[in-house]
């Protein structure tokens, strides 16, 4: 808000007091993106129905319901380094206590990271030290990305933007968030026909097009339990793939 002002250094000097609270008011709920239209009746109708294909193409209600701890690994290249690398991240899952561990091996060194609600740490050769802010919010993005813990976590919100043609499918476009965290925002991609996502976009807010890198998912299949999850993914940087992905060794296990 304090950068918005000094934009403007003579704003609010003239008016009188009552006006200005106004003033800083609306600039302060604009800068924190919570001046906007509410959605209609409809509109909320048509979100929550989308969301509803999208539940069902992942399994369903019944068999999300029943999710107890998911284990799998992914195989990145990562096409931005020369040359490219491929990496291998074992992720665990455990639903009921809201924890996600990531670990990776490098030269011999193997690299665990937490993210629970008693706080977020790693684990480097033997060695706990508290997470760093950029890796945290990284992973907390990972978290609330994954589709199964997007679909079970009751305060997500899904707000329909548009219907529209991606790529060779016709699409409905949702932007999904937390209310309790508003840096995690990102728009879905959802195929009209079958709801399953096909492309994600994280949403930046200081981005003037947030399209310039996105993920395109494919190869969805069966992983256990009624579940179901894309097991290939691309990452599109301005229009080339940078990166590129696999799921494998995929572990479901019941509450």
């Amino acid at each position: 808000m304090n950068n918005i002002i000094s934009m403007f250094p003579g704003l609010v000097s003239f008016w009188p007091t009552r006006v200005k609270k106004t003033i800083l008011l609306a600039v302060t709920l604009l800068a924190g993106g919570f001046l906007y239209a509410q959605p209609s009746g409809r509109e909320k109708a048509r979100s929550e129905s989308i969301r509803e294909e999208m539940l069902k193409a992942h399994g369903g209600e019944r068999s999300l319901s029943r999710l107890g701890t998911l284990e799998y690994s992914v195989l990145e290249t990562d096409y931005t380094n020369v040359p490219p690398a491929t990496t291998r991240t074992n992720y665990y899952l455990d639903i009921k206590n809201r924890q996600l561990t990531a670990t990776t091996s490098s030269e011999g060194i193997s690299i665990v990271k937490t993210l629970s609600g008693s706080g977020a740490w790693q684990v480097i050769d033997g060695v706990r030290t508290p997470l760093p802010e950029d890796e945290k919010e990284q992973l907390e993005r990972n978290y609330f990305l994954n589709f199964l813990m997007l679909l079970q976590n009751g305060n997500s919100m899904f707000e329909f933007k548009r219907n529209c043609q991606y790529k060779n499918s016709t699409a409905n476009e949702l932007l999904v968030s937390n209310p309790f965290n508003p840096t995690q925002k990102a728009r879905l991609f959802l195929s009209e026909q079958t709801g399953r996502v096909l492309a994600l976009a994280w949403h930046e807010a200081h981005e003037p097009n947030p399209m310039l890198q996105y993920t395109d998912f494919k190869e969805y299949n069966p992983i256990g339990k009624g579940l179901i999850l894309p097991m290939e993914y691309q990452v599109y940087t301005n229009g080339e793939v940078s990166a590129e992905g696999r799921i494998v060794d995929v572990k479901v296990r019941g509450k």
